[in-house]
């Protein structure tokens, strides 16, 4: 049973992973709502209830009651079979990290992360040696190596480049992380994720700072990728789309998809639409797609007043960690820089929200580490 504990965690964002390429997403339903199954069960596990547990990850059972008051009482008129398997899925998510965490918070901060950012880095090198016959240097088309769309793959390598790049900043480089980290920075670009690409600047800021060596490297990478690689007839889409941007003439692209959220906010403002929904109404005409927004997301879901809440909550976790680094000296890596991303990156993509989504459940992850580092270095100590 200890075993299962210790490991239960990375057996799931594993699952996660595999669910995200073309590869295996049809076989891991199964696999997930077993992995839920023994998260649900391990609410029954004592060490769970514990005052040193609920110290820990307080802010996962408020979360968890945010989304309980919603599906049974607010959004009630709401309630049905998707909203109740959401429900479970998210709070046995919370019990699988909890749980785990628990059990073996070192192998997570230290060689789980690590081993996993090598098994994601193997998912994209395969997909980039075999890519199915997707053009990869023709400046236009979004390439997916493999994964089930572009935004996947992006989301993917920011994970992998973080986890890669916090491991080694203050060590020598070992030369296959080095390689599998080059890979997730050309994937990212491949992949035409604007947003992905811009994260991976802030992570490389936030480890490097801006020293002269820094602004020389990103110096001799953009002149590379936006200067050299297009005169000789290798253009990469990301950096095109970069440039588009730049210029104006792409823009945010997110126009309708906006406009239909905030249609739906405007007609529910205090109670949401329920926690799985699909646009409505003068919305659906609009758009049927999801506004690429996971603020404004949080409040068509939910009601703006529960939104605001459950980012209340969300913030203070990394504000507590942040505002003490220094009088604990507590580490700023991986986790604490992808949770403060991640933030970043919910104003262009639905980060919140999902449930079987790696970028989202390695999110609540890195909360989790940093509230459990906060409270042991405060509490347990």
């Amino acid at each position: 049973m200890n075993l299962i504990t210790k490991y239960l965690l990375f057996a799931f964002l594993i699952e996660n992973l595999c669910t995200q390429t073309i590869l295996f997403y049809r076989y891991t339903t199964p696999l997930f709502y077993a992995l839920l199954a023994v998260g649900l069960l391990s609410m029954f596990m004592s060490k769970n209830w514990t005052p040193v547990s609920r110290g820990r990850f307080g802010w996962m059972f408020a979360l968890s009651f945010i989304y309980v008051f919603h599906c049974f009482i607010i959004g009630l008129e709401f309630l049905d079979r998707e909203n109740i398997i959401y429900l479970v899925a998210k709070v046995a998510t919370f019990f699988i990290i909890s749980t785990s965490l628990n059990s073996n918070l070192e192998f997570y901060e230290k060689k789980g992360i690590y081993l996993y950012a090598i098994i994601s880095g193997l998912f994209i090198t395969q997909g980039l040696v075999l890519p199915g016959g997707e053009i990869v240097f023709d400046g236009e088309a979004r390439s997916a190596f493999g994964f089930v769309n572009s935004n996947a793959l992006g989301g993917i390598a920011t994970i992998i480049f973080g986890i890669l790049l916090c491991e080694f900043r203050r060590k020598k480089w070992n030369k296959w992380a080095l390689l599998i980290c080059c890979i997730a920075v050309f994937a990212a670009l491949a992949s035409g994720s604007r947003s992905s690409i811009i994260v991976m600047i802030l992570m490389f800021l936030s480890q490097y700072k801006l020293s002269f060596k820094t602004v020389s490297i990103i110096a001799a990478i953009v002149i590379v990728f936006w200067g050299f690689l297009p005169n000789v007839g290798i253009e990469v889409t990301g950096i095109n789309r970069m440039k588009a941007t730049i210029s104006g003439e792409l823009g945010n692209n997110r126009g309708a998809e906006v406009e239909a959220a905030e249609w739906m906010i405007q007609e529910r403002p205090l109670t949401g639409w329920g926690l799985i929904t699909e646009n409505q109404g003068r919305a659906a005409q609009i758009t049927m797609m999801s506004s690429h927004n996971s603020y404004l997301d949080l409040a068509k879901t939910m009601g703006i007043p529960l939104a605001i809440i459950w980012f209340l909550i969300v913030a203070s976790v990394l504000v507590k960690y942040l505002s003490n680094i220094r009088r604990y000296h507590l580490p700023f890596d991986f986790f604490c820089v992808y949770a403060v991303c991640t933030l970043f990156k919910g104003c262009f993509e639905a980060m919140f929200a999902g449930a079987h989504e790696i970028q989202t459940n390695m999110f609540f992850v890195s909360l989790a580490v940093l509230s459990m580092r906060l409270y042991n270095v405060k509490v347990c100590k």
